[in-house]
């Protein structure tokens, strides 16, 4: 009976390879929509630009043009997006927020 050496049935990738398919196991496991109280659930910008299917970039692009909403800052480092913000893209149903400067007194 012949044998199989372990080498020939294991594939080589590049290391960055193998750490996005990696980030991406990990990210399609995550159901934020699993949680029962979605006014409180907050998605980070890998979550919020897969479910738009647009590039990281791309998504903070579309915010700084004010064509998407501006994430929750909870540090130099941190930025979340709620998870009804991003529902409500998906939807179609997110309005751009207008500011109303009153002047200062």
């Amino acid at each position: 009976m012949r044998q199989q050496s372990p080498s020939s049935s294991v594939t080589t990738e590049s290391p960055s390879k193998a750490l996005s398919r990696q980030r991406a196991k990990k990210h399609s496991l995550i159901d934020p929509s699993a949680v029962v109280d979605k006014a409180h659930q907050m998605v980070d910008s890998l979550y919020f630009s897969n479910a738009l299917n647009i590039s990281w970039h791309g998504l903070h692009k579309f915010v700084l043009a004010g064509t998407l909403p501006a994430p929750v800052v909870f540090g130099l480092r941190c930025h979340r997006w709620k998870l009804t913000d991003v529902e409500a893209v998906i939807n179609g149903t997110w309005k751009p927020e207008v500011v109303q400067d009153g002047g200062a007194i």
